[in-house]
Formats: C-alpha cells, structure tokens, sequence
C-alpha cells in the first residue's frame, strides 16, 4: 500500500487529517510541531521567565515534542486542547531543568572513591551521599533540606574564616512568645 504525501498546515491542522491512532507514531506530527511558532515560542517564554540557560532550549524544546507525541497526544480529548496541554508540559519540563541547573551549580560534585575532609562526620558523609541517590526525585524537601546544609556550612567556614563580627552580640535574648 503506498503512502500518498500529505499536505498539512500547521499542527492542529496534522491532528485533524491524520486518525487519532497514529498520533503517537506519525512522523509528520512530530515535523509540525518542531515546525510551529506557537509552540517554540510557549517553550522560549519559559526559559525565559524561569532563567535557565538559553542555550538548552534544543534538549528542552526536544524533550517537550518527545513528551507531547508519546504520552500526551493519547490521552488528549480533541485537538483543539492541544496548546493548553503544550503548555503545561513545556512549564513542568522547564521547571525540572530549571531544578537540574540550580543543583548542578549549587553542590559539589561527590564521588565515592574520594577522601572526605577529616572534620566532617560520618552521618555528613552519609547525608551527602543519599542526597546524590535521591537526586532524581527533585523533591521539594530534599532540595530543601540539602540547601539548608549547605548553607549551614558555608555559614560555618566564613564564621571560622572571618570571626565574629564585633558589631554584633553573640548572646541573643529572645523577645516573644517560648519555642515548643
């Protein structure tokens, strides 16, 4: 059976002509959407806002076709929501890229064979380590925690660089209402 050309104009236009069973497997789907001004420029208002490098927009905008064409193209209701479902798949992928960068630059890189520094426990060692293996979760409360230990750190070495600043009392009284 030979396949005849077919003419298409634009995205939407594609998911209309083509039968919805092979949405997730046409090539000519994939074109239109590497192809649509629309959708590059929802993926480059993303990037833009959430401050990630321009320079991923090609792995970005790759990964949001990959997303839309094989898992959400089949559980899309019509092809006119196909933009708002764009959307919000180019949000959350910009957003986990945005997470990767942030990290990448905020920790050190920890390798199992390399010697830790004498002054730091071994549940330190632990913590950072559990942290390299919970990595791709991304959930808030690991970043969290492992943002706040680093800055506790970090904290700690320029007090034991510096000192303490005389300006300011080491002792604290608290105002307010006792911790629990």
């Amino acid at each position: 059976m030979s396949e005849t050309k077919l003419w298409v104009h634009g995205i939407l236009d594609a998911l209309n002509k083509i039968p919805r069973e092979q949405w997730t497997t046409h090539p000519v789907i994939y074109k239109e959407m590497v192809e649509c001004r629309r959708l590059n420029g929802i993926i480059r208002n993303h990037i833009l806002k959430s401050g990630v490098d321009v320079q991923c927009i090609n792995d970005i905008s790759a990964e949001v076709y990959a997303i839309l064409q094989m898992k959400m193209l089949k559980v899309l209701d019509n092809a006119s929501s196909f933009y708002s479902v764009a959307y919000r798949v180019s949000e959350l992928v910009v957003s986990s890229y945005r997470k990767k960068h942030y990290n990448l630059i905020n920790s050190k890189d920890v390798s199992l064979d390399a010697t830790f520094d004498d002054n730091e426990s071994d549940s330190t060692r632990h913590d950072i380590l559990s942290y390299e293996v919970t990595m791709a979760d991304f959930s808030e409360d690991v970043i969290h925690t492992v943002d706040l230990h680093n800055a506790k750190l970090q904290f700690s070495k320029k007090l034991a660089t510096l000192g303490w600043p005389e300006d300011i009392p080491k002792l604290h009284k608290r105002i307010g209402r006792p911790r629990k």
